[in-house]
Order: C-alpha cells, then sequence, then structure tokens
C-alpha cells in the first residue's frame, strides 16, 4: 500500500482531544424510541444475502461517505463476485475522526458488519483501512479487528479518495464507511433503523472537542452548544475542514445523514485582494493532474467554453490548491461555482438546443410538406401538359389519316374514273368493228338462204329428203355453233357499252330488225329441211331450242332497252 499515493499534501491533523475521547450521544426522544418492525434475528450468520439487503433497505442505511443507500450499492454484487471489501475510515482531512473513532469505540460492532458484508459479495478479502500520518494520537491503532486486518493507508491528501478510486477501479472491490457498518450490524441484532450520524465537533472555539452520535434533523447550534463555545467563532464549517461549507445561519443548518464534521474557529477576517504569482503550487499538489489557476481565470472572465476544455469536471472539490495557494485565492470556492453555473449552463444550453432542434424539426417538416405539395402540383401540371400534347398529336395523326383516307380515296374514285373513261373509250373504239362484223354476219346469215337454195337446186335430183338433209345439214351446224356464240357476245359488249338514248333505240332498232330477219331465215331453212320419217335427225331437234333462244334474247334486248331508255330519260 506503501508509495502509491504521491499525489496531495500532507496535513497537519489536530484530531486530538477529540480521537482519544469516548463516543458521547446527544439523541432526541424520537431517535431512542425508534425501531424497525421486523423480528428479531437470533443468528446473524444464518441471514441470506437477500435478507442482508433487504434489512439494509428497511433501516435506510446510508453511506456517510458518498451518500449513497447501502442496500443499492450491495444489490450489483448478487450477480457478480467482488475481489476486495474494505471498511473505509480513512479520515485525512485535520480536525476529523467521526470514522476512526466510532470503529475503534464499537470494534465488536464492526466486525460483524463487515462480516454481514463479506456474506453479501462474497469474497475472503476483507480489511479495515485507515490513515497512516497521524502523529499527534494518544491512541494505539490495532493491526486487527475482529479477525480483520486493518491496513494503514499513507500519502498526502486526499489519501481517502485516492485509496477509494484505486480499491473501486483496479480491483472491483466494495468500500464501505465504518459508520455503515455500525449501523448495519445494529439493525441485525437491535433492529435499530438508523436515525443518527457520527459527527466530530472541533475547533479553536469550542471548549470540549469530542465525536458524538447526533440525531439526525437536529441543528448545528444545538451540536455547538452541546460540546460548549468558548466564544463566538467567527466561521462555521460543516462538513469537513477541507472540503466544507461555510454555514451563516447555524439555528436553521441540520444535521444529514452524510455530515461528518462541524468546525468552529474565531479568525480575524481581513479584506485582502492578491494576484496569482505563479508559483504553481496548485498544480503540483492537485490529485486530479488539473490546472486549478486557468480554470480560476476561465470562471473570473466567464470563459465557460474554456473552462470545459480545461477538464473541470474532473475537479473533486478537494480544496488543497486553495490551502497550498500563497496568494490566498479562492481557487477551490471559485473552481465549484464554476462547475455548478456551466451546469446550468449547459442545462439551459441543452434546453435551447433542443428547442433550436425542435423548432428546426418543424421548419424543415414544414419545407418538406411544402416541397412536396409543390412538387406534386409540378407534377400534375407536366402530366397535364403531357396529356395535352399527346391528345394534340392523335388529333393530328386522326386528322393526317383522315386526309391521307380522303386523299387515297379520291385518288381511288379518279383511277376508278380513268379506267372507266378509257374502258368506255375502247368500248367505243371496238364498237365500229363489232357492228361491221355483225353487219357482215348478216349479210352471210342474208345469203344463206340463196345458198342454201342453190345447193338444193343442186341437188333436187335427189330422190328422197335424205338427200336433202344430208346436204343441209353440216351448214346448219355451223350456223349452229357460230349464231349463238356470236349473238352472246354481241349481247355482252352492247351491256357494257353506255351510249346515248338516241344511239341505244338505232342500235336496238338495228339489232332487232336483224335478228328477225335471221329468225325468219332460219325458220325457213327448218320448214325446208322438216324431216318426213318418224325419227328426227341431230340437226333438227336442236332448232325449237334455236328457236326459243332467239326469242328469249329478243324479249330480253327489248326489256334491257326499253330500261335502259327509261334511265337515260
Amino acid at each position: 500500500m506503501a508509495g502509491f499515493l504521491y499525489k496531495g499534501i500532507v496535513l497537519e491533523q489536530f484530531k486530538e482531544p477529540a480521537l482519544s475521547r469516548d463516543l458521547r450521544e446527544f439523541f432526541n426522544a424520537d431517535t431512542i424510541s425508534a425501531q424497525m418492525e421486523r423480528d428479531p434475528v437470533d443468528d446473524p450468520q444464518a441471514l441470506t444475502p437477500q435478507q442482508i439487503i433487504s434489512i439494509a433497505r428497511d433501516a435506510h442505511i446510508v453511506d456517510e461517505r458518498d451518500g449513497q443507500l447501502l442496500a443499492d450499492k450491495l444489490e450489483p454484487f448478487l450477480l457478480k463476485r467482488s475481489h476486495m471489501l474494505v471498511c473505509d475510515a480513512i479520515d485525512d482531512e485535520p480536525y476529523i475522526s467521526s470514522q476512526l473513532n466510532p470503529l475503534l469505540k464499537n470494534q465488536k460492532l464492526a466486525a460483524i458488519g463487515l462480516q454481514l458484508l463479506q456474506k453479501v459479495v462474497n469474497t475472503e478479502n476483507a480489511f479495515f483501512a485507515v490513515y497512516k500520518n497521524l502523529t499527534d494520537l494518544d491512541v494505539k491503532i490495532p493491526k486487527e479487528i475482529g479477525g480483520f486486518q486493518v491496513k494503514r493507508v499513507r500519502g498526502g491528501y486526499p489519501a481517502e479518495y485516492q485509496a477509494s478510486k484505486i480499491f473501486s477501479g483496479e480491483s472491483g472491490a466494495l468500500v464501505v464507511g465504518a459508520g455503515a457498518l455500525l449501523y448495519l450490524a445494529r439493525a441485525v441484532l437491535f433492529n435499530k433503523p438508523q436515525t443518527t450520524a457520527f459527527v466530530t465537533v472541533a475547533g479553536n472555539c469550542i471548549g470540549n472537542p469530542t465525536n458524538l452520535e447526533v440525531s439526525i434533523g437536529m441543528t448545528v447550534n444545538q451540536v455547538l452548544e452541546r460540546c460548549g463555545l468558548i466564544e463566538d467563532p467567527s466561521r462555521v464549517i460543516i462538513g469537513g475542514s477541507m472540503t466544507g461549507i461555510s454555514v451563516i445561519d447555524t439555528e436553521h443548518t441540520l444535521v444529514t445523514a452524510t455530515t461528518r464534521a462541524i468546525l468552529a474557529f474565531k479568525e480575524d477576517v481581513k479584506v485582502q485582494n492578491f494576484s496569482c504569482i505563479g508559483c504553481s503550487r496548485c498544480v503540483h499538489v492537485c490529485p486530479q493532474g488539473l490546472n486549478p489557476f486557468f480554470l480560476y481565470r476561465s470562471v473570473k472572465l466567464n470563459r465557460y467554453f474554456a473552462f470545459r476544455e480545461f477538464d473541470a469536471h474532473m475537479c473533486i472539490g478537494c480544496g488543497t490548491c486553495s490551502y497550498i495557494c500563497p496568494a490566498k485565492l479562492d481557487l477551490s470556492e471559485t473552481i465549484m461555482y464554476g462547475a455548478e453555473h456551466f451546469r446550468r449552463m449547459a442545462g439551459s444550453m441543452r434546453a435551447m438546443q433542443v428547442q433550436q432542434t425542435k423548432k428546426e424539426k418543424e421548419e424543415m417538416d414544414a419545407y418538406l410538406a411544402q416541397f412536396m405539395e409543390e412538387r406534386t402540383l409540378r407534377r400534375q401540371a407536366r402530366e397535364e401538359k403531357r396529356a395535352a400534347r399527346l391528345a394534340a398529336a392523335a388529333q393530328k395523326a386522326e386528322q393526317a389519316a383522315q386526309k391521307a383516307a380522303q386523299d387515297t380515296e379520291q385518288a381511288a374514285l379518279q383511277s376508278l374514273e380513268t379506267a372507266e373513261n378509257i374502258q368506255e373509250e375502247a368500248a367505243v373504239q371496238e364498237l365500229p368493228q363489232e357492228i361491221s362484223q355483225e353487219l357482215q354476219t348478216q349479210e352471210t346469215v342474208q345469203e344463206l338462204p340463196s345458198n342454201i337454195s342453190q345447193e338444193l337446186s343442186q341437188q333436187a335430183s335427189l330422190p328422197s329428203q335424205d338427200k336433202a338433209e344430208q346436204l343441209a345439214e353440216p351448214r346448219l351446224q355451223q350456223i349452229d355453233e357460230e349464231l349463238p356464240q356470236k349473238l352472246e357476245e354481241l349481247i355482252e359488249k352492247a351491256e357494257e357499252v353506255v351510249v346515248s338514248p338516241t344511239e341505244n333505240e338505232t342500235e336496238d332498232a338495228e339489232k332487232s330488225s336483224l335478228l328477225g330477219t335471221v329468225t325468219e331465215e332460219v325458220l325457213e331453212v327448218e320448214a325446208l329441211t322438216e324431216p318426213s320419217c318418224e325419227e328426227e335427225p341431230a340437226s333438227q331437234i336442236s332448232s325449237p331450242k334455236k328457236k326459243s333462244l332467239f326469242k328469249g334474247w329478243r324479249r330480253n334486248s327489248d326489256s334491257q332497252s326499253l330500261s335502259e331508255g327509261e334511265e337515260h330519260k
């Protein structure tokens, strides 16, 4: 343990005569009769860790070192094992012995309390820790208390803070104050809750310096009167000689569970204003390695951002810088005030930042909503324009298609008219040739009877009718083959040709006369060649058919000529 506490300063302790005197009681009526509502414990060693923690919670035991509930400090060790259990009785501040004196005066209770905690944290390494640099003692500190070793911790002030930091940080140890151990043993053995606090009352104004067990809630003035005042103090400090605060109204300042000392001093108050001489003593003695003067100057100049950059949050408020300062600057008090002010300012800054962030978020949400709305409107406008363009293009395409269809139709009509005109011209040009051919045919038909008569006269000498038929049969067959075909061709061409009513009537008259002549000649030929026997030759079988064909054609041609004449009219 020796040699690891190299930071800090060695202070003159002034612990006597309070340390060597007996622990006295200063209770009120409520403190004496206070009891917990539970059955007493016959065998403390039979308690389980959960039961011990429950008793500590019911007794409202508070660790005087850090102000935490003992039950809250013990609960995490139900799930994990501690490597070390330390009972802290390191009183390294001057005048204060409110941990060491109760430990020395109640060694059995302290050993029982340490055994109970040892059962909770499940470790074999448990001991008491006291301060070694005590030179003015009238009592002897034992090496063992109830079978547990008492280890001496040396080093400069603040040795208690550095030792607790090393124990808790490196070894994972549980560090508990001596007063909390005593209250735990009382709660288990006597069902008594914590209603008191161990307080050292000392100072150059105190007539009877001593350690008192004071009821929580009593005033500072009552405690000072209990110990006696030699003269009126100019300064009353509560909490600690190095870390305490000055009390102005002692009538309304109350004793709490973390009050470790009440000190009264008589000093000549002189208003002196000194400046820093740059000795750097505050830097050398600071246990946290800070630069107290830079922090002090940052607070005085309201440079809180620089104050934060110098790691002001690491200050533990031990007061060594103020104690060692030759210029008597209130370094520790000013730094603590700056840290508190910075915390308040940081809180307000965080609140302002939260409000600013909220405001910016609302503005951003409004901007995004407006942007999305405008974007939607722009998209709708683009879609409408696109739809209008597509509709216009479709309309133009439809108009172009209609125009193209009309042009195509007109071109087709023109082509059709041109073709019809060409056909009509061709038909008109071919009509004279056909008429001449028909006239030639008519002449041939007109010449037919004379030819037949000549042939008949030439064959008049034939004795029978069979010879005449044999002579007429080849010619009749030729007529039967040629005449209907020519007549049908003439009829088809006459139907296709469109002529004027006068021309049509003239042609019909000519055709009618021609057909009449041909028909009469054919009939005459048939009469001449009529068979005399019962059996008809092949040429006479087709004569009635020819007659009906000629008659039907004539009727059709007459009706057609009449209908065409009416249409032309």
